[in-house]
Order: C-alpha cells, then structure tokens, then sequence
C-alpha cells in the first residue's frame, strides 16, 4: 500500500525541479521507518509501519530513476540507464548475502539497526554532494 501511494505521488508531479529533496527525504525517511520497525515488538504496529517503509521505498527509487535520466544526455541515456540498472540490480545478492551473515550472528532486530544505518548513508552523500538538484 504503502508502495503504492508512493508511486502516486511521484506521478502527480510535473517537471523534475525538486526531486533531490525527494531522494534525499525519502532515504532518510527510510532508514527512519526501519528504525521504528526494528524496534516494533507488536504485530499490527509492525505492519503499520511497513507502510512508510514502502512509501519511501518506491518513491525514492522512482525519483533517483527519473533523476539520472533527465540529467543524461539524449545520446548516453541507454549506457547510462544499462549501468545503473546493472550496479541497482547487480548489488543486491552482495547486501543479501551480507545481511545474512550479519543475521546468522547478531538477533534479527541488530540486524534491523544495522540496515538502517546501511539505507541512512547514500542520503547523508547524496544531501552534501548533489545540493543543485535539491
């Protein structure tokens, strides 16, 4: 659902001027979502707060998307759009396989913490590096 409102929102707007906040809100936003689902000890609470979690999920990867793609070049738009699609998809098994080994030695809900400060990182470089898109 959450998902879902999050894609909506990015399709209400018009033009890419503000978009950096975006990423940079919902990234912080986040790993802020994860934070508090990590230390959910009820049930509905916990599905609740998978709510936000999918909000800035997709609303983030959409924004970055739409971002490099309206930076790019006409004619390096495919390479560009090949190598990040690439480094997105390619990098996933290397954090899964890194947050199972963390898992197999820490309690479910440090491993929590621990992806958060993962998913809090690439908003603090992406808000000090990138401001003119902002």
């Amino acid at each position: 659902m959450g998902a879902l409102l999050g894609a909506l929102t990015l399709a209400t707007r018009s033009g890419v001027l503000g978009l950096g906040r975006w990423v940079a809100f919902t990234c912080g936003g986040f790993g802020f979502s994860l934070v508090l689902f990590a230390f959910s000890r009820h049930f509905w609470l916990s599905v609740a707060l998978l709510l936000p979690v999918g909000f800035c999920m997709m609303l983030g990867m959409a924004s970055s998307n739409t971002l490099i793609q309206a930076m790019t070049p006409d004619h390096l738009r495919g390479r560009v759009m090949a190598m990040y699609t690439m480094m997105f998809m390619g990098m996933a098994p290397f954090g899964s396989l890194f947050a199972g080994g963390i898992a197999e030695h820490l309690e479910l809900r440090s491993q929590s913490q621990l992806a958060r400060s993962r998913a809090s990182a690439p908003r603090s470089c992406f808000s000090s590096t990138c401001r003119r898109f902002a």
